[in-house]
């Protein structure tokens, strides 16, 4: 008897994500993340490392995971020309309202489509960790191919070294896949071609949310629990396939002053 059982099998339609899953996710990216104006002055820090690139008009660049469109209208608002690419229909009806450049897409499939050495920059902000790891991998490779040599990588993930993220806060988003240190990630960029690979922490706790005191205890716990909430990699398309590690980003330590400020503020709650 127990031989003529046949496994379950889910009806197709219980396996097809909801029709408005797009609309809820937008409206719930929308009420977490927050406003327009806060990314956009968050996102400022990246702008020093645009004024090292070859972005152009005739190399551009692509922001995969585009959203709302609140990098893409910094960057147009500062004279960059960009365009960005997300499957998400409601995101993709808030960039257009703003008179953006986007497109409905798969993100690596995007990229697969752009001519070799045809952008001057990719960014990804708040993606990869919605990617299973070997997504992952297949978007650096295309991202490399589509880069013109110099042209400039930028991805931004929840930074789990500050636990409230790792082990709350990153859990907030029933989309995200698993965090990734920033170690792995840095390593996991250079290791598929990309040159200079170095990590910017980001956007640390507001001080008054953090333990009073300045004994070393309460600093590490501060670091620990308040410390940046995000981070980055930033890395470029080495225009030789010499020594790539030598390469520098001429304007990078404006960038990096910027950044290292969440530090600063760590060290200076109680003075």
């Amino acid at each position: 008897m127990q031989a003529d059982r046949q496994p379950f099998q889910a009806p197709v339609d219980v396996l097809q994500p909801p029709p408005d899953l797009g609309t809820w996710y937008q409206d719930f990216e929308n009420h977490f993340r927050g406003s327009s104006q806060v990314i956009r002055e968050r996102l400022q820090v990246y702008l020093p490392y645009l004024d090292a690139s070859p972005v152009s008009v005739q190399a551009p660049l692509l922001d995969l995971g585009c959203g709302r469109g609140d990098w893409l209208a910094l960057l147009r608002d500062v004279g960059y020309p960009a365009r960005g690419v997300d499957t998400n229909p409601a995101a993709l009806a808030q960039a257009r309202q703003q008179g953006l450049e986007v497109e409905q897409a798969d993100v690596i499939d995007c990229l697969n489509a752009q001519p070799p050495s045809s952008l001057g920059a990719v960014s990804a902000l708040h993606l990869v960790e919605h990617l299973p790891f070997e997504h992952l991998l297949r978007l650096l490779d295309a991202a490399l191919r589509a880069l013109v040599p110099d042209g400039l990588l930028i991805i931004e993930t929840p930074n789990p070294e500050n636990l409230s993220v790792g082990a709350c806060h990153f859990h907030t988003d029933p989309t995200h896949h698993h965090p990734l240190v920033p170690a792995v990630l840095e390593f996991t960029v250079a290791h598929r071609g990309f040159a200079g690979s170095r990590i910017l922490r980001l956007n640390p706790d507001l001080p008054e949310h953090c333990l009073p005191g300045t004994d070393a205890l309460t600093m590490r716990l501060n670091a620990t629990l308040h410390g940046p909430r995000d981070y980055a990699v930033v890395a470029c398309k080495a225009a030789t396939h010499s020594d790539s590690s030598a390469y520098r980003f001429p304007l990078a330590s404006r960038a990096e002053r910027l950044t290292d400020s969440g530090h600063v503020v760590l060290e200076q709650l109680a003075r």
